[in-house]
This record gives C-alpha cells, sequence and structure tokens, in this order.
C-alpha cells in the first residue's frame, strides 16, 4: 500500500545506488535482488541500473541452493535483501554519473531451474530498452503507453515479463500497480 512519484521514486533509486557505490559496486559487478514484490523492489533495480552494475532478481522463495547457485554463476558481489533498509537510509540522493554503453550487461534473468540447473539469459541496456520500447510492432508496449493508464503487475518477479510490466510502464509514463506475492 505504498505509492510513489516519479520524483521519489528517482530519490529511491539514488539513495540505492548512492550506497552501492559506497559499498564497492562498480560497473560490470553483479548484484542479486532477492526481494519481495514491492517499490523497494523496482527502486533497487533502477538503482543497479544507475551504478552500471547487471542485476538478476530471484525470489524470495527460492531454495538456498538455486540462489547460492546464480550467486557463484554471475560472480555477485551483493544480495539485496534485509539490508534494503540500511541501503535507503543514505542520505545522498543525488543522481550519479556513470558511463553505461548499451552494450553493457543490464540483467540476466534465469530460469527456474525444474529441470536442473538455472540457465541465466544475459539482457543488455540496449536489448532491454528494445524489449520495453513503445513501437508501434512492439504491440503490447505501444498499448502501454497509448492505451493503458493504470497496469497491474501480477507476474512472477523473476520472468522477463515482469520487466515489462514494471519498466515499461513507468518508462512510458503509465502508473503501475503492483500485486503482493500471495
Amino acid at each position: 500500500n505504498e505509492t510513489l512519484s516519479y520524483n521519489q521514486l528517482n530519490s529511491q533509486a539514488n539513495k540505492i545506488a548512492n550506497s552501492l557505490v559506497e559499498l564497492g559496486v562498480f560497473p560490470g559487478d553483479h548484484i542479486i535482488l532477492k526481494l519481495e514484490r514491492s517499490t523497494k523492489l523496482i527502486s533497487s533495480i533502477y538503482a543497479v541500473i544507475k551504478t552500471g552494475a547487471t542485476f538478476t532478481i530471484v525470489s524470495t522463495e527460492q531454495p538456498l541452493e538455486q540462489t547460492e547457485f546464480i550467486k557463484q554463476d554471475t560472480n555477485a558481489k551483493l544480495i539485496i535483501q534485509t539490508n534494503i533498509d540500511e541501503l535507503l537510509d543514505n542520505e545522498n540522493n543525488e543522481n550519479l554519473n556513470v558511463d553505461i554503453k548499451s552494450d553493457d550487461l543490464a540483467c540476466i534473468v534465469y530460469t527456474s531451474g525444474s529441470t536442473g540447473k538455472p540457465n541465466g539469459v544475459k539482457i543488455s541496456h540496449k536489448g532491454l530498452i528494445n524489449y520495453i520500447n513503445p513501437r508501434k510492432d512492439n504491440i503490447a508496449i505501444h498499448a502501454i503507453k497509448n492505451d493503458v493508464s493504470n497496469m497491474l503487475s501480477l507476474t512472477t518477479t523473476t520472468f522477463i515479463a515482469f520487466l515489462r510490466e514494471v519498466l515499461a510502464t513507468i518508462i512510458n509514463g503509465t502508473k503501475v500497480t503492483l500485486t503482493n506475492d500471495e
């Protein structure tokens, strides 16, 4: 039951991003986001992007072995989970000035691992922008930008479709409503 304006979202993302930089996170590092569906998760996605690092969202219900596998597979520097409130305590909410290239890695989305080990799909910044671009041939995103006033986000946070629901909606100026994980 939390609402954020674009300015509040940016401020939260900047606080987290500045905290990450203070913890030694650099462009190219990998961060795992193990948070419930919330404004803190969305702020954390934007924060990691602002640092030039790469993110992977893992479910809070995911078995420890799978999280450890992903941590090893990505060489993750940090897992954001219960430490999120400490990261938000940072008073510095200024935008970072990081040189991010379109071919730099933005995120890695993992399969559930139901048939064995989870497999990661690497997505560059260019690929992510292409995925959420409201071109006419990108029918779902074009509709979000032109025909939708509020997007209800139902998709599991670990699926690529969650990024479409959340990032495309926010980038294109549409309100997003998150359901709880139940």
